[in-house]
């Protein structure tokens, strides 16, 4: 008899490959990812504080939807808008969440699920509300240096607010970067301690997958850690490239004393780590360059 399908979570962190393993698993033989990305469903109701516009905003897309269905008819539209349409349903009724994957689950299914990089947030009663829903799922948790993590998101904000940075905007981006160090939207993304210690309270740590950005994208192990992925999953491993980052942030060189500073506000996060992964960090987490 064979096995059902397993259920798994990418969570996090944002700007730390969340993005290529969505489109990694997504593009995988034997799995059935949400065709929607980012669901923002648990973060949605667990850290209505810093996620509650999601559900407003999944109303405002589904309207969309329907009218350019409507002028311009298409299969993939939809497919579109029923996904959506059961996003907004789980508003109201939990369970259509399961129904949700149910819709997109196939015979040869081995592994479905989402990766919403927000669910790093979750309080425990939002981790426990999935080990509920899915007792055996499975976490993956893909974690940048937290400077680094923290600056592509300050950059990728810049540049989706006013364009691609100039030289003339150096002081503009240093002082929204340190603007934003204690802004939860920017500076909770990178607190790993809390991210870990939260999510082991409620799930068994064989079910947690860690990866480091900077192997993953690195020639020299970025094999070894798609391998590591695949295996966890109980998948086969596909071919993957370094060349298959999506959304990287421009770069944009901060001055070594901002640098200094944004590292100690995250001095917990560095430590805890260390005492977590200690030598299988990547060097650059030790040495700070």
């Amino acid at each position: 008899m064979s096995r059902p399908p397993s259920f798994c979570l990418g969570i996090g962190a944002a700007k730390a490959g969340t993005t290529w393993l969505s489109d990694y698993l997504a593009r995988h033989p034997d799995t059935a990812m949400s065709p929607i990305k980012e669901l923002h469903y648990f973060d949605a109701i667990y850290r209505s504080d810093v996620s509650g516009f999601w559900n407003k905003k999944w109303a405002e897309t589904l309207n969309v939807l329907v009218e350019n269905y409507a002028s311009n008819p298409s299969q993939e539209l939809l497919v579109k808008i029923r996904c959506v349409a059961l996003r907004l349903e789980m508003i109201e009724r939990p369970a259509v969440y399961r129904q949700y994957f149910d819709f997109i689950i196939e015979h040869s299914t081995k592994v479905f699920g989402e990766v919403t990089p927000a669910y790093a947030l979750l309080p425990e009663r939002g981790y426990q509300a999935i080990v509920d829903m899915y007792p055996d799922a499975k976490f993956i948790f893909i974690a940048r240096d937290p400077v680094d993590r923290f600056l592509s998101q300050v950059r990728f904000t810049k540049n989706t607010s006013s364009g691609h940075p100039r030289s003339s905007d150096v002081t503009d981006l240093s002082e929204k970067a340190l603007s934003c160090i204690h802004n939860p939207h920017f500076f909770l993304r990178s607190d790993y301690k809390a991210t870990l210690t939260t999510l082991f309270k409620i799930v068994r740590k064989q079910n947690v997958l860690t990866i480091f950005y900077e192997d993953l994208f690195s020639s020299e192990y970025h094999t070894r850690e798609t391998n590591r992925l695949c295996s966890f999953l109980g998948l086969d491993t596909q071919a993957s490239s370094t060349q298959d980052r999506i959304n990287a942030s421009d770069k944009f060189d901060f001055e070594p004393h901002l640098i200094s500073k944004i590292r100690r506000a995250f001095s917990p996060t560095y430590d805890y780590m260390l005492s977590q992964y200690g030598d299988t960090l990547p060097r650059c987490w030790r040495t700070g360059n």
